[in-house]
C-alpha cells in the first residue's frame, strides 16, 4: 500500500500529531520503581529529582506504567477503573510528619499485603485531618462522570469482602435504583472518602506533571485496549460488553493455542460490544484516552494488534481452543479516538502483526514499537534490528515484560546466537556483557527512531532479578525498586551520547 502523504492525511482529518513527537529518548520507569525509604516509590519529591536527573542526562521522555487503582504492588494492567488513580500512590509525607509516618511501622521487607494495611490507616489519617478544607467541589463536577460510579463501587467491594461485583447482593450487582441509594446514605462517609483521596492523588500528579513540562520533559503514559471484568467500567455500564446473561454466554479474550501453550491463554478481559458502543459515537472508549490525556503526554496503546483483530472465547470456556478471531473496529473506534485527542498515540503492536494493523497505523500515523530483543533470531527478524528502525517506530531494548537486557545476555544459552549479536555491532568478540549493553543502545541511539526508550534496569546493567514482570506469572511482579538516583558519570555519558546522535 502506498502511504498517504501528510498533507493528504490532514485534508481527511486523520491524526498526523506523530509529527508532535521529536527526535529523542527516554527512560521506562514506573512511580513505583522510584526511591524511598520506607515503601514503594509514591507522588514524592523523588519524582522531581528524577525529572531532573532526566533533563540533565539528555532524556526528554519519562515512560510510565498506567496510574490506575490496582492496590499496593498490584499489576497496573489489572485495574479496578480506566479513570481513577492509584490512591497508594499519594505521598503521604505531605500530610503526615515524620513521627506520624514512623507510627503505623512500614517495613518494605514485609508482604506487600501487610504494608498496604499500614497505608490504608495512613490514608485514612489523612481523610479524618484534611478532607473538610479541601476545595473539591470543582473536581467532584468535573470527574463525575466516573468518580460517582467508582466510590460506589469500591465501597461495595470493602463492605462485601472485596468479592467481584458479579458476586454482589443482586440488588447491588444489578444497580437497583433503590438499593444504590440506600448504600449512598448508609456509607455517606467512606464514599466521600474515595473521592477526596482521588482530589489528592490527581493535584500530586498534576504538579508532578506541571514540574515535567517545565523542564522539557514528556510524560508517556499507557491505556490497555481492553480493561478488567472486575471493575468499576464493566459493572457501571455493562452494555458495552459482551457479557453472559441468562440468553447469551458472553465472551472474553485472551490467545488461541499455539507451539508454547496447546490450551492457548484466557486473559478473562471482557469482550467489547461494539455494534452497542456505536450507537453513542464510541463515547466509553473515547472518554478513557481523554482522561489519559488529562494525566500524559503521549499515549501507548497497550495491545494495539487488537483494533485489528481479537481472539474471542465464550465466557464459560477452560481454555483458548473454542475460541475465534473476529475482525476489529480499527477504522470506526480509532477516527473517533484520534479525533478528540490533541496527544500522539503510539502502537504497542507486539506479537501476531496483520496486514490490517499495519495499515491502521499507516493511516493514523501511529508509529510502532521495535524492541532490540526480538532481533537476532533468524532472517524474520530483520525488522527489530536498529539499521531498519524508521522514524515511524519507537525503539526498545526491551520493556516492562521483557527480562533485562542483561539478564537476557547472560541467559542466551548460545555462543552463535550471542556472537551474531556482537557482529551485527561490529565488536569484538571477546567483550563481555556490559560491552553488548553500551554497544546495543548506541545502535539504538543512531537509528532513525523518532523515541527510544531505556529501562532503567537496562541503564544500570541490572540482571534478571530486576525485572520488573514476567508475563503468566503472578508472583513477585511489579516490586522492583531502585535505592538511589543513578551516578553524575551516568548522568553524563547519557547526555553525551543524545547531543552526538540528535536526540536533545
Amino acid at each position: 500500500m502506498i502511504a498517504q502523504t501528510i498533507i493528504e492525511k490532514r485534508k481527511m482529518g486523520i491524526n498526523t500529531k506523530m509529527e508532535n513527537i521529536n527526535r529523542n529518548s527516554g527512560v521506562l520507569l514506573h512511580i513505583t520503581s522510584l526511591p524511598n525509604e520506607y515503601r514503594l516509590g509514591c507522588f514524592s519529591s523523588e519524582c522531581h529529582r528524577f525529572i531532573d536527573w532526566l533533563y540533565d542526562s539528555g532524556f526528554r521522555t519519562w515512560q510510565i506504567l498506567p496510574l490506575v487503582d490496582c492496590g499496593y504492588g498490584g499489576c497496573p494492567y489489572n485495574a479496578h477503573s480506566s479513570f481513577a488513580i492509584n490512591p497508594y500512590l499519594i505521598d503521604i509525607s505531605e500530610f503526615l510528619s515524620a513521627e506520624e509516618i514512623a507510627s503505623f511501622g512500614f517495613d518494605k521487607s514485609q508482604p506487600v499485603y501487610s504494608e498496604q494495611d499500614k497505608l490504608d490507616k495512613a490514608l485514612d489519617l489523612i481523610y479524618d485531618k484534611f478532607s473538610a478544607s479541601s476545595p473539591r467541589t470543582e473536581f467532584d463536577k468535573k470527574n463525575s462522570y466516573w468518580l460517582d460510579d467508582y466510590a460506589l463501587y469500591k465501597v461495595i467491594k470493602s463492605k462485601h469482602n472485596h468479592v467481584s461485583w458479579q458476586e454482589f447482593p443482586v440488588k447491588l450487582r444489578d444497580r437497583n435504583k433503590v438499593a444504590l441509594t440506600e448504600f449512598r446514605d448508609k456509607y455517606a462517609r467512606e464514599i466521600d472518602k474515595v473521592k477526596f483521596l482521588q482530589f489528592v492523588a490527581s493535584n500530586q500528579w498534576e504538579n508532578i506533571h506541571n514540574y515535567a513540562k517545565s523542564r522539557g520533559i514528556k510524560i508517556f503514559g499507557d491505556v490497555p485496549y481492553y480493561v478488567c471484568m472486575d471493575s468499576a467500567d464493566v459493572w457501571s455500564n455493562p452494555k458495552n460488553w459482551k457479557l453472559a446473561t441468562s440468553t447469551t454466554k458472553g465472551e472474553i479474550a485472551g490467545i488461541p493455542p499455539d507451539c508454547f501453550n496447546a490450551d492457548g491463554q484466557l486473559w478473562g478481559n471482557p469482550i467489547y460490544d461494539f455494534k452497542s458502543m456505536a450507537l453513542d459515537k464510541y463515547k466509553y472508549m473515547t472518554s478513557r484516552f481523554t482522561r489519559a490525556e488529562e494525566l500524559v503526554d503521549y499515549i501507548r496503546i497497550d495491545h494495539f494488534v487488537a483494533f485489528g483483530n481479537y481472539y474471542s472465547i465464550p465466557a464459560n470456556s477452560k481454555t483458548a481452543k473454542n475460541g475465534k478471531w473476529v475482525k476489529g473496529e480499527g477504522d470506526k473506534l480509532l477516527s473517533a479516538i484520534t479525533s478528540k485527542l490533541k496527544a500522539p498515540i503510539i502502537a504497542e503492536d507486539l506479537g501476531m502483526i496483520t496486514p490490517e494493523v499495519v495499515k491502521l497505523r499507516e493511516k493514523f500515523n501511529i508509529p510502532g514499537l521495535k524492541l532490540l530483543q526480538y532481533a537476532f533470531h533468524g532472517d524474520c527478524d530483520d525488522m527489530y534490528k536498529p539499521h531498519h528502525w524508521g522514524k515511524d517506530s519507537v525503539g526498545y531494548l526491551g520493556t516492562h515484560d521483557n527480562d533485562t537486557y542483561k539478564g537476557m545476555l547472560d541467559n542466551i544459552g548460545s555462543w552463535e546466537h550471542l556472537n551474531r549479536i556482537k557482529k551485527y555491532l561490529r565488536m569484538p568478540l571477546e567483550w563481555g556483557n556490559d560491552a553488548v549493553i553500551d554497544q546495543s543502545i548506541i545502535a539504538m541511539y543512531q537509528s532513525n527512531a523518532c523515541m527510544i526508550i531505556i529501562t532503567m534496569q537496562d541503564i544500570l546493567k541490572l540482571g534478571s532479578d530486576c525485572r520488573m514482570n514476567i508475563p503468566g506469572t503472578t508472583e513477585n511482579n511489579w516490586l522492583w525498586q531502585m535505592n538511589e538516583m543513578p551516578s553524575r558519570e551516568i548522568c553524563s555519558y547519557y547526555a553525551d551520547l543524545a547531543y552526538t546522535y540528535g536526540r536533545l
